[in-house]
């Protein structure tokens, strides 16, 4: 495995400037979050409020990605999540009301398909 040195500008370019999260840094340069995080601290470059993290993710997390990435391209929670940088569980808990929607979208559709109900 490269070593990677890990500057100060470098976090603050790509966590500041390029609003890119520990975890895609991390997998970026082939290490950990958690020495990322290491590194954060080592050098004080300030972190985002957890409202700054919220306001990323709402004008990425769409209906039209949720519909795009679960429908067209059929990938899980997981792999939307992977794709965003962010834990399953964040994704999920910040979308829950586009998935309920979609899933129930998708149901409907699938009921009026095969002429199970009629109208």
């Amino acid at each position: 495995m490269k070593k990677f040195n890990i500057t100060k500008q470098f976090l603050e370019k790509e966590y500041i400037n390029n609003k890119k999260t520990i975890r895609q840094i991390a997998k970026e340069i082939n290490c950990s979050h958690s020495n990322i995080s290491f590194h954060f601290e080592k050098y004080n470059v300030s972190r985002r409020s957890r409202g700054e993290a919220i306001d990323k993710w709402s004008s990425i997390l769409t209906k039209n990605f949720l519909e795009r990435e679960y429908v067209s391209n059929k990938n899980s929670a997981y792999e939307m999540a992977k794709i965003m940088g962010c834990a399953v569980a964040t994704f999920i808990l910040k979308n829950i009301i586009f998935l309920l929607e979609l899933i129930a979208k998708l149901l409907w559709e699938n009921i009026r398909h095969k002429n199970i109900l009629r109208i």
